[in-house]
This record gives C-alpha cells, sequence and structure tokens, in this order.
C-alpha cells in the first residue's frame, strides 16, 4: 500500500524491524504548518537563544502517524493479551479504573492537599472500602498499590516480627 510518505500503513510481520523515524525522514515534509501570525512579530533578544536550528526528522502527518501506531502495536496491553507473570511494573487496570482514576476530582487532587479539600474523594473510599469488606467477607481492604518496594516489603517483615 502507498501511503504517499515513506512509512507503510501495512503492519510489520515476520520481526522486521520498524525504521526509525529519523529513517522516514525526507526533506521538506511537514507534519503540520502553523497559519499567519495574527498578532505582531516580536524579536526576542536572549544570550541564551541559539540560532542554529535542530536537526529534526521531516515526516508528513501520515507517516508521523503510521510510524508511532505501528509501534504501539507492539506494546503490550490488557485488552490484547494475557500476562502471567505478575509483574510489580506491570499491573491489571480495567479500562473502567483507569476511567474513574483520570476524572479530574482524583487525577488533580495533589497529595498535600488539605484535608479539608479531599472529604469528598475520601468518603467515597471509605464507602467502596465497606462495600468491598461486605463483599468479600474480609475483615480489611485497601486502595494502595499492590507492588512490593524492598522497603515495604522489609517495613512488614517488622512489623510481623514484632507482632
Amino acid at each position: 500500500m502507498y501511503s504517499g510518505g515513506n512509512a507503510s500503513s501495512l503492519p510489520l510481520v515476520g520481526g522486521k524491524a520498524e525504521p526509525t523515524i529519523k529513517q522516514l525522514s525526507k526533506p521538506g515534509r511537514r507534519a503540520s504548518r502553523f497559519p499567519k501570525l495574527d498578532v505582531p512579530e516580536v524579536e526576542i533578544t536572549n544570550s541564551a537563544l541559539t540560532t542554529i536550528k535542530p536537526t529534526l526528522p521531516e515526516v508528513s502527518e501520515h507517516d508521523l502517524v503510521m510510524h508511532y501506531s505501528r509501534l504501539a502495536h507492539r506494546n503490550f496491553a490488557v485488552d490484547v493479551g494475557f500476562y502471567p507473570l505478575g509483574s510489580c511494573t506491570m499491573k491489571y487496570n480495567p479500562r473502567f479504573a483507569d476511567f474513574v482514576a483520570s476524572l479530574n476530582t482524583y487525577a488533580n487532587t495533589h497529595p498535600a492537599t488539605p484535608a479539608i479539600f479531599t472529604q469528598g474523594n475520601l468518603e467515597i473510599l471509605a464507602e467502596l472500602e465497606s462495600y468491598l469488606i461486605e463483599i468479600t467477607g474480609m475483615d480489611s481492604a485497601t486502595f494502595q498499590p499492590p507492588a512490593v518496594t524492598w522497603q515495604n516489603k522489609l517495613a512488614c517483615e517488622t512489623r510481623d516480627s514484632d507482632e
């Protein structure tokens, strides 16, 4: 399939290496065009500014999108396959959990936010915790990530030996 540029729209098969974005570069190609200025141009004079332009890849928008789409399809995702190893750096997060965690009320809450401003979030977590305890029959529940660091492991072992 001809892409109008230097990248193929077809997925790479047989382990063929994806060319780098620099290898897809062709002089004069642009992925975007800036509109004409609608404000007066102002020259900025600062000794820290350089007049040397960086040598950036020159690719069409299509080549750029197809390149990064093919790279993205090489990554593992929970909705693509099963990952049986239980890695500490890769947790199963359902799409809905990702959606809820990205809501402004949670995503934009800084850990140092005073408690008076986080009561709504804390109330929701406390209510959800009580549901989980009731549903599972467990004594308690937590929303802490299950990843184990050496510090956490040591803290748990120390706590357990004190009991």
